[in-house]
């Protein structure tokens, strides 16, 4: 978990967590790492812990970074 937007920036160099700056995860062969920030933080955002995961665990399925699909 990142406890600051300049630990999100670190951990998530290509998205520094998306626009809100709450998660992002990185596929490998065999594994999906995800990093998030806080509960508290995500819920200050307008959204949930499970919204934000649930996303993130789509992107560790195979859903594309441009969001296709999206609703």
């Amino acid at each position: 978990m990142a406890k600051s937007a300049e630990q999100m920036r670190t951990e998530c160099p290509k998205t520094a967590g998306g626009a809100l700056g709450l998660a992002c995860s990185f596929r490998g062969e065999d594994y999906c790492k995800i990093v998030r920030r806080d509960e508290a933080t995500i819920n200050a955002k307008g959204y949930t812990l499970e919204t934000v995961m649930r996303h993130e665990v789509g992107h560790c399925n195979g859903w594309p970074e441009d969001h296709a699909g999206a609703r």
